[in-house]
């Protein structure tokens, strides 16, 4: 474990971070094919507020259905997107009956008529037959115990991401939904992202894909050494800003995700598992694969340029996403696609508005609430299942 950083120090490992997106590109090769609607291609040029209308367009089809009561297992800032967007263009889908949360002050969140509970166990013992589903966005320590108690009752869940600390836990919930034949969806709000779906959608144009990394970057290190309050309940760098890093390269390059390594420093922080990370990885099957690195790091000055993106290195070009602009830019060609900042609301709404709409697809079911829960499934476990292989785990 490396010892506490200097500001010096802690200024060349941020510069480190943000040049792993311009490292040379390795040989390799993966081909990717992609034919896509015109509605999905103009979909992805529209502004944040029409993108939540276009979600909410798509979603009309699926309000023939009664709307789906849902209970907010946890009322913090996360359950503000969904409130936003559960009384905006998705009213007609859901109806927030319950909100659950230890402290009462929260429960002003709430729409008048819904009822606010201090725990979950509450509200199943209660008014158990009041709502259909439950939306856990708790502390992710809590996620398997809570979701294990709806899936119990019968009730669908979306979980928010991390789904679970390991690999066992995660699998336990996804055979506990089918057996009580309740849908589990994990909420991977990143997937979402409008800079990186354009990079999935167009990336084939640039010819091959022949390398990729993802910089992940946050403040949650103060400039005095200690941690901003609330960052030990997302219990590291790796598993907080790597999860995040993860989901935008499978969504850019779908594909099975191998673990090479993972490198962890606290720097002196015990109390959660890491404050920095690197790793090395493959996407794709075995024989067409292509190599990938990740750098998370904590350990920024608030306000300083940090970075949250991808890069993918394609034989006849760069494409490089920014999250806080959402935008993608090409070496030699500038900004190829501007999804615009998100204003005043930011980026989450939008994103949100996107899971809502996939989740309602697949409690209605039909071909595509079928393929929504399938793509859903299948990117929560390989990347859940790349991000807790603790075998490939190497501490400073």
């Amino acid at each position: 474990r490396t010892s506490r950083m200097s500001p010096m120090w802690r200024g060349i490992a941020v510069a480190v971070a943000n040049l792993a997106l311009a490292e040379t590109a390795s040989t390799g090769l993966y081909r990717h094919s992609a034919f896509f609607s015109n509605a999905k291609a103009m979909r992805a040029s529209l502004s944040p507020t029409d993108n939540q209308l276009a979600h909410a367009q798509e979603t009309r089809g699926h309000n023939s259905a009664p709307p789906t009561r849902v209970a907010l297992v946890g009322l913090g800032e996360i359950a503000d997107s969904y409130l936003q967007n559960m009384h905006g263009t998705f009213r007609e889908a859901f109806e927030v009956s319950a909100g659950v949360n230890p402290s009462e002050g929260k429960w002003s969140k709430l729409p008048e008529g819904a009822r606010g509970y201090h725990s979950l166990e509450e509200l199943l013992e209660a008014d158990r037959d009041a709502v259909d589903a439950v939306v856990i966005s708790m502390p992710t320590s809590k996620h398997h115990e809570a979701a294990c108690a709806a899936l119990e009752a019968g009730k669908h869940v979306l979980l928010e991401k991390p789904a679970c600390t390991s690999r066992e836990d995660l699998d336990d919930l996804y055979g506990l939904a089918e057996a009580k034949g309740c849908v589990l969806f994990v909420s991977m709000h990143g997937a979402y992202a409008p800079e990186v779906r354009w990079v999935r959608d167009n990336h084939h144009r640039y010819g091959a894909v022949v390398r990729a990394a993802a910089v992940y970057t946050d403040s949650y290190v103060r400039e005095d050494g200690d941690l901003e309050p609330g960052t030990v309940s997302k219990l590291g760098s790796w598993f907080d800003s790597g999860l995040n890093a993860l989901t935008a390269l499978h969504t850019a390059l779908p594909s099975a995700i191998e673990l090479s390594q993972v490198c962890k420093c606290t720097d002196g922080h015990e109390c959660v598992e890491d404050v920095a990370a690197s790793a090395d990885l493959r996407l794709g099957e075995a024989g067409n694969c292509v190599p990938a690195c990740i750098t998370t790091e904590w350990r920024v000055a608030e306000g300083a340029d940090g970075r949250k993106g991808i890069a993918v290195y394609c034989e006849r070009g760069v494409l490089r996403t920014c999250e806080a602009t959402r935008t993608v830019t090409v070496d030699g060609e500038g900004t190829v696609f501007d999804a615009g900042d998100g204003g005043e609301e930011g980026i989450l709404p939008d994103r949100y508005a996107g899971v809502l709409r996939d989740f309602r697809a697949a409690l209605v079911g039909g071909p595509e609430g079928e393929r929504a829960l399938k793509d859903n499934t299948e990117a929560a476990q390989r990347v859940h299942y790349a991000l807790l292989d603790r075998e490939r785990v190497v501490c400073e």
